[in-house]
């Protein structure tokens, strides 16, 4: 507990000892009468204390500061007024009766900081604030008019009366209160407010009870005026790291907020036009499947055979488009929402890419393009899911049909090498997979944007390509589900290369 005190009174204790050393024993004749630098050390005193008084008053708005914190709103405003209209008069009897009265109301509002102020409504706290304001500014302007009114101050040799120390001392044990309440309170949480407060609060009480044993002017006058300099000093320096920081993370978020805003409508013009596109693919098979059995109803009687199976097979073409669209919209839906499984088997990645070859050679041929396999003599064995595995290399191959003009080659590999898994925190054996097609490549930063949902890309012919794109997010989905990676790039040779890499082993 005397570390907690020394720690929350150090700043006025020390002031106090090197003052009273100055002043008391190597200066004690010291006296200087210079109204200007008074005037702007009181002032200056005056408008940080307006200004604490602001910050302090936001900062409960917000939940920074509790309730109770508004008794100091009071007493800085309080004393800021009345040390403002003390600093702008001449040495005399209101001079002292006003800076007396400061130290006297503030003290007390000070001490008043031990009780909540939680059941006042904001209305009626900025009611009794405009109310202090008001009585102040009234105060001030009374006692500089009729000082003939106010307590005697100062007696006939110009020493400060009984009236004027009691009133400094009062306001000064108020605020060591104060102090108390705030060392209690550094006690318990050790918040860098209440070491600042508390230390503050010392120092103005340490300056009251000294104002007895000061004579205008004199050096213990000085000290407890820069004893009262230095407490708004700590304070300021408290208030002012807590708004740079507060000032900082409110830039910050809204640069978050605004990223986040750019996000949302980026995302919301993706779920328009995917909404307008899948639309239009889920219509175009079912419009085929209608069409025909319309056709086919209508025409029943008077059809061939031959005609008959030329609608079957429409429908069955629109069928299978139609069931492939609500099939990647369900493993979408699975994926993003964490309830698609992996069925891992020990298989060859280059049996499951040559069964996904031998399923689009048929298309391939339409377009007189050729595969090449470029093998790397390895087996590709490894541990994976082979049917969602099977369904990236088909959408790998698909894409890279769909972008190699009529008469182009496409080439894929397999090829060994390892990747680094961050929960196990080393690398371990992985297989890598990569389909190069000769179309016009990538556009200038489409290399991460075709993984985005509902993205599509530009065909040879440099127009949208036709499709739901979903297959390669889907397929960026699949890959990091089994702990890879995925990722485009642009060939120097022309076209663009997809690759995924994959632990060989299950992660």
């Amino acid at each position: 507990m005397l570390k907690v005190l020394w720690i929350t009174s150090r700043w006025g204790i020390i002031p106090i000892l090197i003052g009273t050393l100055i002043f008391g024993y190597l200066l004690p004749d010291f006296n200087w009468h210079s109204e200007l630098f008074h005037v702007l050390l009181e002032g200056g005193g005056s408008i940080i204390a307006f200004i604490l008084a602001s910050m302090i008053f936001s900062m409960i708005k917000i939940g920074r500061l509790t309730s109770n914190y508004f008794w100091l709103v009071l007493s800085f405003t309080s004393m800021g007024i009345l040390d403002l209209a003390h600093s702008q008069t001449s040495p005399g009897q209101a001079f002292v009766w006003l800076h007396s009265s400061a130290t006297f109301i503030g003290g007390v509002f000070a001490s008043l900081v031990w009780f909540s102020t939680i059941s006042l409504r904001d209305f009626y706290k900025k009611f009794y604030l405009f109310g202090i304001i008001i009585l102040s500014i009234i105060f001030s302007i009374a006692s500089v008019i009729y000082p003939e009114m106010t307590f005697n101050m100062l007696d006939t040799d110009k020493h400060f009366t009984l009236n004027a120390t009691t009133l400094n001392l009062i306001g000064g044990v108020g605020f060591i209160i104060a102090w108390s309440y705030f060392a209690l309170e550094y006690s318990r949480q050790h918040h860098t407010s209440s070491f600042y407060f508390s230390n503050h609060f010392i120092l103005f009480g340490l300056a009251g009870l000294l104002f007895e044993l000061s004579i205008l002017w004199d050096g213990n006058w000085w000290l407890w005026h820069f004893i009262r300099a230095l407490a708004f000093f700590l304070l300021m320096i408290f208030f002012g790291k807590q708004y740079i920081k507060d000032l900082i993370e409110i830039i910050r978020i809204n640069q978050d907020l605004q990223i986040a805003i750019e996000k949302s409508e980026l995302a919301n013009q993706y779920k328009s036009d995917f909404l307008a596109n899948m639309s239009h693919e889920l219509r175009t098979p079912m419009h085929g499947i209608l069409s025909y059995a319309n056709m086919g109803v209508k025409k029943i009687e008077k059809s061939t055979p031959e005609k008959n199976l030329k609608y079957f097979n429409n429908i069955k073409i629109s069928g299978e488009r139609l069931l492939t669209l609500l099939n990647d919209l369900l493993d979408l839906s699975k994926l993003e929402s964490g309830k698609m499984e992996l069925n891992y088997t020990s298989v060859s990645l280059n049996s499951i890419a040559e069964k996904c070859v031998a399923e689009q050679q048929a298309r391939m041929n339409e377009l007189n393009q050729k595969i090449v396999y470029m093998p790397d003599n390895i087996t590709g064995k490894g541990i994976f899911d082979d049917v969602k595995i099977g369904q990236v290399i088909t959408n790998f191959l698909s894409n890279a049909i769909k972008f190699t003009p009529e008469g182009g080659k496409i080439e894929f590999t397999i090829s060994q090498s390892d990747i680094y898994i961050e929960k196990l925190k080393k690398n371990v054996a992985a297989l890598l997979f990569s389909v190069k097609d000769y179309g016009k490549g990538l556009p200038e930063g489409g290399c991460q944007l075709i993984f985005d949902k509902f993205e599509q890309g530009v065909d040879s012919a440099g127009g949208a390509s036709k499709g739901t794109g979903l297959g390669l997010p889907i397929s960026k989905e699949i890959i990091e589900l089994h702990s890879g990676k995925i990722w485009a790039e642009n060939h120097h040779d022309g076209g663009a290369i997809l690759s995924f890499i994959i632990p060989a082993v299950q992660v």
